[in-house]
Protein backbone atom coordinates (compact mmCIF):
# COMPACT_ATOMS: atom_id res chain seq x y z
CA UNK A 1 0.00 0.00 0.00
CA UNK A 2 2.66 2.17 0.31
CA UNK A 3 3.89 1.67 -2.90
CA UNK A 4 0.07 2.57 -3.96
CA UNK A 5 0.13 6.02 -2.11
CA UNK A 6 3.78 7.68 -2.99
CA UNK A 7 2.69 7.03 -7.01
CA UNK A 8 -0.48 8.89 -5.72
CA UNK A 9 1.37 12.00 -4.16
CA UNK A 10 3.57 12.17 -7.29
CA UNK A 11 0.52 11.94 -9.74
CA UNK A 12 -1.45 14.45 -6.93
CA UNK A 13 2.17 16.78 -7.04
CA UNK A 14 1.95 17.09 -10.66
CA UNK A 15 -1.67 17.64 -11.72
CA UNK A 16 -1.49 20.08 -8.77
CA UNK A 17 1.77 21.87 -10.52
CA UNK A 18 0.23 22.15 -14.07
CA UNK A 19 -3.10 23.63 -13.03
CA UNK A 20 -1.56 26.14 -10.63
CA UNK A 21 0.62 26.73 -13.88
CA UNK A 22 -2.63 27.60 -15.52
CA UNK A 23 -4.06 29.32 -13.07
CA UNK A 24 -0.90 31.90 -12.93
CA UNK A 25 -0.99 32.58 -16.55
CA UNK A 26 -4.60 34.19 -16.45
CA UNK A 27 -3.07 36.03 -13.23
CA UNK A 28 -2.53 39.91 -14.63
CA UNK A 29 -3.53 43.36 -14.12
CA UNK A 30 -6.14 45.02 -16.60
CA UNK A 31 -4.13 46.09 -19.68
CA UNK A 32 -3.28 49.80 -20.31
CA UNK A 33 -3.89 49.47 -23.75
CA UNK A 34 -7.63 49.65 -23.76
CA UNK A 35 -10.36 49.29 -26.60
CA UNK A 36 -12.60 52.29 -27.09
CA UNK A 37 -16.39 51.00 -27.25
CA UNK A 38 -19.34 51.04 -25.73
CA UNK A 39 -20.57 48.75 -22.94
CA UNK A 40 -23.86 48.27 -21.19
CA UNK A 41 -23.76 46.93 -17.65
CA UNK A 42 -27.24 45.06 -17.38
CA UNK A 43 -28.01 43.91 -13.67
CA UNK A 44 -31.13 41.54 -13.43
CA UNK A 45 -33.26 42.22 -10.20
CA UNK A 46 -35.86 40.22 -7.79
CA UNK A 47 -36.79 41.26 -4.50
CA UNK A 48 -33.46 42.59 -3.95
CA UNK A 49 -33.89 46.13 -2.35
CA UNK A 50 -31.69 45.83 0.48
CA UNK A 51 -28.75 45.03 -1.73
CA UNK A 52 -29.45 47.67 -4.19
CA UNK A 53 -29.76 50.34 -1.33
CA UNK A 54 -25.86 49.78 -1.53
CA UNK A 55 -25.01 49.14 -4.79
CA UNK A 56 -27.27 52.25 -6.32
CA UNK A 57 -24.82 54.61 -3.89
CA UNK A 58 -22.07 52.94 -5.20
CA UNK A 59 -23.13 53.76 -8.50
CA UNK A 60 -24.20 57.28 -7.47
CA UNK A 61 -20.97 58.03 -5.94
CA UNK A 62 -18.40 56.61 -8.72
CA UNK A 63 -21.21 59.13 -11.26
CA UNK A 64 -21.63 56.49 -13.75
CA UNK A 65 -23.83 57.24 -16.20
CA UNK A 66 -27.87 56.82 -16.58
CA UNK A 67 -27.20 55.29 -19.97
CA UNK A 68 -24.61 52.78 -18.98
CA UNK A 69 -26.73 51.01 -16.28
CA UNK A 70 -29.88 48.85 -17.17
CA UNK A 71 -32.17 46.93 -14.64
CA UNK A 72 -34.52 44.59 -15.44
CA UNK A 73 -36.93 43.63 -12.86
CA UNK A 74 -38.21 39.83 -12.47
CA UNK A 75 -41.49 40.41 -10.94
CA UNK A 76 -40.06 42.04 -7.65
CA UNK A 77 -42.77 41.90 -5.01
CA UNK A 78 -40.37 44.62 -2.88
CA UNK A 79 -39.51 47.74 -3.57
CA UNK A 80 -36.91 46.99 -5.89
CA UNK A 81 -38.16 48.71 -8.84
CA UNK A 82 -39.13 52.23 -7.58
CA UNK A 83 -35.49 52.47 -5.71
CA UNK A 84 -34.14 52.00 -8.92
CA UNK A 85 -36.27 54.94 -10.34
CA UNK A 86 -35.65 56.87 -7.44
CA UNK A 87 -32.03 57.06 -8.03
CA UNK A 88 -32.91 57.49 -11.88
CA UNK A 89 -31.53 54.08 -13.25
CA UNK A 90 -33.43 52.79 -16.40
CA UNK A 91 -35.64 49.69 -15.45
CA UNK A 92 -37.38 47.26 -17.25
CA UNK A 93 -39.75 44.41 -16.75
CA UNK A 94 -40.10 40.67 -18.08
CA UNK A 95 -43.72 40.37 -19.39
CA UNK A 96 -46.33 38.15 -17.23
CA UNK A 97 -45.04 34.55 -19.34
CA UNK A 98 -41.62 35.83 -18.79
CA UNK A 99 -39.40 34.95 -15.33
CA UNK A 100 -35.84 34.03 -14.42
CA UNK A 101 -32.43 35.61 -15.23
CA UNK A 102 -31.85 34.11 -18.48
CA UNK A 103 -35.12 35.58 -19.47
CA UNK A 104 -33.61 39.05 -18.20
CA UNK A 105 -30.63 38.75 -19.34
CA UNK A 106 -31.94 38.44 -22.93
CA UNK A 107 -34.51 41.28 -22.64
CA UNK A 108 -31.41 43.25 -21.45
CA UNK A 109 -29.92 42.54 -24.35
CA UNK A 110 -32.43 43.40 -26.71
CA UNK A 111 -33.05 46.76 -25.11
CA UNK A 112 -29.21 47.22 -25.21
CA UNK A 113 -27.65 49.45 -28.38
CA UNK A 114 -24.27 48.74 -27.05
CA UNK A 115 -21.12 46.54 -28.56
CA UNK A 116 -20.62 45.11 -24.81
CA UNK A 117 -22.68 43.70 -22.29
CA UNK A 118 -21.17 43.72 -18.64
CA UNK A 119 -23.62 41.07 -16.82
CA UNK A 120 -23.70 41.26 -12.89
CA UNK A 121 -25.75 40.44 -10.11
CA UNK A 122 -27.42 42.81 -7.64
CA UNK A 123 -25.77 41.83 -4.34
CA UNK A 124 -22.05 42.65 -5.83
CA UNK A 125 -20.14 45.37 -5.10
CA UNK A 126 -17.00 46.70 -7.33
CA UNK A 127 -13.74 48.19 -7.03
CA UNK A 128 -13.27 52.40 -8.02
CA UNK A 129 -11.32 51.13 -10.87
CA UNK A 130 -13.97 48.62 -12.11
CA UNK A 131 -15.82 50.90 -13.68
CA UNK A 132 -13.82 52.12 -16.19
CA UNK A 133 -14.62 49.00 -18.47
CA UNK A 134 -18.17 50.84 -19.33
CA UNK A 135 -16.20 53.02 -21.57
CA UNK A 136 -13.15 51.10 -22.30
CA UNK A 137 -12.24 47.65 -22.25
CA UNK A 138 -8.38 46.92 -21.41
CA UNK A 139 -7.12 45.04 -24.24
CA UNK A 140 -7.49 41.53 -23.66
CA UNK A 141 -6.95 39.92 -27.14
CA UNK A 142 -9.98 38.78 -29.08
CA UNK A 143 -12.70 37.49 -27.28
CA UNK A 144 -16.85 36.56 -27.41
CA UNK A 145 -17.12 36.08 -23.47
CA UNK A 146 -14.74 37.41 -20.82
CA UNK A 147 -14.96 35.46 -17.44
CA UNK A 148 -13.85 37.88 -14.38
CA UNK A 149 -13.40 37.38 -11.35
CA UNK A 150 -16.14 37.11 -8.26
CA UNK A 151 -14.93 36.75 -4.36
CA UNK A 152 -16.77 36.63 -1.10
CA UNK A 153 -16.31 40.12 0.87
CA UNK A 154 -14.51 40.10 3.90
CA UNK A 155 -16.47 39.81 7.24
CA UNK A 156 -15.63 38.97 11.09
CA UNK A 157 -16.22 35.13 11.96
CA UNK A 158 -14.86 31.54 11.34
CA UNK A 159 -18.05 30.99 8.99
CA UNK A 160 -17.01 33.72 6.55
CA UNK A 161 -13.64 32.84 6.18
CA UNK A 162 -14.37 29.05 5.38
CA UNK A 163 -16.86 30.27 2.67
CA UNK A 164 -14.10 32.25 1.76
CA UNK A 165 -11.43 29.64 1.16
CA UNK A 166 -14.34 27.23 -0.41
CA UNK A 167 -15.24 30.28 -2.70
CA UNK A 168 -11.69 31.23 -3.75
CA UNK A 169 -11.05 27.47 -4.64
CA UNK A 170 -14.05 27.28 -6.77
CA UNK A 171 -12.18 30.33 -8.45
CA UNK A 172 -8.82 28.84 -8.70
CA UNK A 173 -10.65 25.33 -10.43
CA UNK A 174 -12.71 27.83 -12.85
CA UNK A 175 -9.53 29.88 -13.98
CA UNK A 176 -7.22 26.22 -14.00
CA UNK A 177 -9.51 23.30 -15.24
CA UNK A 178 -11.64 25.83 -17.38
CA UNK A 179 -14.59 23.88 -18.85
CA UNK A 180 -17.71 25.03 -18.50
CA UNK A 181 -17.38 27.27 -15.41
CA UNK A 182 -17.73 30.86 -15.07
CA UNK A 183 -19.84 32.77 -12.87
CA UNK A 184 -22.77 34.90 -13.83
CA UNK A 185 -21.95 37.84 -11.30
CA UNK A 186 -19.38 38.77 -13.41
CA UNK A 187 -19.20 38.36 -17.40
CA UNK A 188 -18.22 40.67 -20.26
CA UNK A 189 -20.08 39.54 -23.45
CA UNK A 190 -20.29 40.70 -26.68
CA UNK A 191 -24.18 41.62 -27.71
CA UNK A 192 -23.99 40.38 -31.33
CA UNK A 193 -22.42 36.50 -29.52
CA UNK A 194 -24.96 36.83 -26.55
CA UNK A 195 -27.82 37.06 -29.46
CA UNK A 196 -26.29 34.40 -31.21
CA UNK A 197 -25.93 32.30 -28.30
CA UNK A 198 -29.56 33.31 -26.18
CA UNK A 199 -31.26 30.15 -27.66
CA UNK A 200 -28.94 27.61 -26.11
CA UNK A 201 -29.19 29.01 -22.29
CA UNK A 202 -31.95 26.14 -21.72
CA UNK A 203 -34.46 29.30 -20.50
CA UNK A 204 -36.86 26.46 -18.65
CA UNK A 205 -34.46 26.04 -16.20
CA UNK A 206 -34.27 29.05 -14.13
CA UNK A 207 -30.47 28.76 -12.98
CA UNK A 208 -27.87 28.72 -14.87
CA UNK A 209 -27.22 31.51 -17.36
CA UNK A 210 -23.39 31.46 -17.25
CA UNK A 211 -22.93 27.42 -17.58
CA UNK A 212 -24.98 26.74 -20.45
CA UNK A 213 -24.09 30.53 -22.05
CA UNK A 214 -19.95 28.91 -21.53
CA UNK A 215 -21.12 25.84 -22.66
CA UNK A 216 -23.06 27.12 -25.55
CA UNK A 217 -20.29 29.36 -26.88
CA UNK A 218 -17.94 26.31 -26.79
CA UNK A 219 -19.78 23.81 -28.85
CA UNK A 220 -20.06 26.96 -31.70
CA UNK A 221 -16.03 27.06 -31.00
CA UNK A 222 -16.65 30.73 -29.79
CA UNK A 223 -13.48 32.37 -28.41
CA UNK A 224 -14.04 32.49 -24.46
CA UNK A 225 -10.81 34.36 -22.37
CA UNK A 226 -10.19 34.06 -18.58
CA UNK A 227 -9.03 37.20 -16.91
CA UNK A 228 -7.92 37.16 -13.24
CA UNK A 229 -7.51 41.26 -12.04
CA UNK A 230 -7.72 42.81 -9.40
CA UNK A 231 -9.28 45.79 -11.26
CA UNK A 232 -11.92 43.57 -12.63
CA UNK A 233 -13.31 42.02 -9.58
CA UNK A 234 -16.57 42.04 -8.03
CA UNK A 235 -17.53 41.35 -4.04
CA UNK A 236 -20.69 39.26 -3.15
CA UNK A 237 -21.65 38.36 0.36
CA UNK A 238 -21.01 34.89 1.29
CA UNK A 239 -24.27 32.75 2.15
CA UNK A 240 -25.50 33.16 5.92
CA UNK A 241 -25.14 29.60 7.25
CA UNK A 242 -24.93 26.25 6.01
CA UNK A 243 -28.39 25.79 4.96
CA UNK A 244 -27.60 28.57 2.68
CA UNK A 245 -24.66 27.23 1.36
CA UNK A 246 -25.87 23.88 0.55
CA UNK A 247 -28.77 25.24 -1.12
CA UNK A 248 -26.31 27.35 -3.48
CA UNK A 249 -23.79 24.85 -3.80
CA UNK A 250 -26.44 21.74 -4.97
CA UNK A 251 -28.18 24.52 -7.59
CA UNK A 252 -25.09 25.11 -9.17
CA UNK A 253 -24.04 21.63 -9.79
CA UNK A 254 -27.57 20.60 -10.08
CA UNK A 255 -27.04 22.21 -13.74
CA UNK A 256 -24.21 20.23 -14.30
CA UNK A 257 -25.49 16.96 -13.17
CA UNK A 258 -28.89 17.42 -15.59
CA UNK A 259 -27.15 18.67 -18.83
CA UNK A 260 -23.17 18.15 -17.96
CA UNK A 261 -21.11 15.79 -20.18
CA UNK A 262 -20.10 12.13 -19.00
CA UNK A 263 -16.48 13.64 -18.95
CA UNK A 264 -17.32 16.83 -16.62
CA UNK A 265 -19.81 14.74 -13.86
CA UNK A 266 -16.98 11.53 -13.57
CA UNK A 267 -14.56 15.05 -12.83
CA UNK A 268 -16.51 15.88 -10.32
CA UNK A 269 -17.03 12.82 -8.56
CA UNK A 270 -13.05 12.19 -8.84
CA UNK A 271 -12.59 15.72 -6.93
CA UNK A 272 -15.12 14.22 -4.21
CA UNK A 273 -13.81 10.88 -4.02
CA UNK A 274 -9.88 12.67 -3.63
CA UNK A 275 -11.52 14.70 -0.59
CA UNK A 276 -11.43 11.56 1.20
CA UNK A 277 -8.08 10.56 1.64
CA UNK A 278 -7.31 12.12 5.02
CA UNK A 279 -9.39 9.85 5.81
CA UNK A 280 -8.21 6.53 4.14
CA UNK A 281 -4.76 7.42 5.06
CA UNK A 282 -6.06 7.61 9.29
CA UNK A 283 -7.75 4.06 8.86
CA UNK A 284 -4.85 3.03 7.07
CA UNK A 285 -2.47 4.39 10.41
CA UNK A 286 -4.87 2.56 12.72
CA UNK A 287 -5.10 -0.83 11.02
CA UNK A 288 -1.47 -1.06 10.31
CA UNK A 289 0.15 0.92 12.71
CA UNK A 290 3.02 2.46 9.70
CA UNK A 291 3.83 5.66 10.63
CA UNK A 292 4.64 5.96 7.28
CA UNK A 293 1.20 6.95 6.72
CA UNK A 294 1.37 10.11 9.03
CA UNK A 295 4.19 11.10 6.43
CA UNK A 296 2.07 10.78 3.25
CA UNK A 297 -0.55 13.01 5.01
CA UNK A 298 1.79 15.41 5.66
CA UNK A 299 2.62 15.66 2.53
CA UNK A 300 -0.74 15.67 0.93
CA UNK A 301 -1.38 18.44 3.71
CA UNK A 302 2.01 20.08 1.89
CA UNK A 303 0.61 19.80 -1.87
CA UNK A 304 -3.00 21.26 -0.79
CA UNK A 305 -1.48 24.28 0.51
CA UNK A 306 1.11 25.24 -2.59
CA UNK A 307 -2.75 24.30 -4.44
CA UNK A 308 -4.38 27.45 -2.56
CA UNK A 309 -1.37 29.89 -2.37
CA UNK A 310 -1.64 31.52 -5.56
CA UNK A 311 -5.84 32.12 -5.11
CA UNK A 312 -5.35 33.71 -1.97
CA UNK A 313 -2.47 35.54 -2.73
CA UNK A 314 -4.57 36.93 -5.34
CA UNK A 315 -7.48 37.76 -3.15
CA UNK A 316 -4.72 38.53 -0.52
CA UNK A 317 -6.00 36.17 1.71
CA UNK A 318 -2.68 33.74 2.68
CA UNK A 319 -3.86 34.25 6.42
CA UNK A 320 -6.54 31.28 5.41
CA UNK A 321 -3.88 29.05 4.94
CA UNK A 322 -4.37 27.65 8.43
CA UNK A 323 -7.56 26.28 8.22
CA UNK A 324 -6.45 24.17 5.58
CA UNK A 325 -5.38 21.19 8.21
CA UNK A 326 -8.97 21.34 9.71
CA UNK A 327 -11.08 21.44 6.07
CA UNK A 328 -9.44 18.41 5.03
CA UNK A 329 -11.48 16.27 7.24
CA UNK A 330 -14.50 18.92 6.80
CA UNK A 331 -14.68 18.45 3.13
CA UNK A 332 -15.85 15.01 2.55
CA UNK A 333 -18.55 15.46 4.89
CA UNK A 334 -19.16 19.02 3.22
CA UNK A 335 -19.39 17.26 -0.32
CA UNK A 336 -21.42 14.62 0.60
CA UNK A 337 -24.00 17.22 2.49
CA UNK A 338 -24.49 18.91 -0.94
CA UNK A 339 -24.94 15.77 -2.66
CA UNK A 340 -27.75 15.04 -0.73
CA UNK A 341 -29.55 18.28 -1.24
CA UNK A 342 -28.93 17.60 -4.78
CA UNK A 343 -31.04 14.78 -5.13
CA UNK A 344 -33.83 17.03 -3.25
CA UNK A 345 -36.18 19.85 -4.98
CA UNK A 346 -34.49 23.29 -4.58
CA UNK A 347 -35.79 26.75 -4.75
CA UNK A 348 -34.07 29.82 -5.74
CA UNK A 349 -35.38 33.32 -5.41
CA UNK A 350 -39.15 31.51 -4.31
CA UNK A 351 -39.31 29.56 -7.18
CA UNK A 352 -39.30 25.98 -7.74
CA UNK A 353 -36.03 24.98 -10.45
Amino acid sequence: MILFWSIFLIVYSLLAFFISITYLKTLKSASSSCLKTSVHLIIPVRNEEENLKVLLQELNSNSVKREQVLFVNDHSEDGSKQLIEEFGFEVIDLEEDEKGKKEALIKGAKRSNKDFLLFNDADVLHPKTYYKILNEVPYMGDFDICILPVEIADKKGLWNRFVQLDFDFLQFLTFSFRGNLGNGANLLVKKSVFESLSDGLETELLSGDDYFLIRECRRRKGKIKYQLSKELSVKTEAPLNFNSLLDQRSRWIQKSFRKGSLIENTLSFLWIALSFTPYLLLISIVLSQDENYLFILFIKLMIDIMLFIPVLYFNKRLRLLSLLPLLQFLYPIYYISVLIRTGKRNKWKDRDL
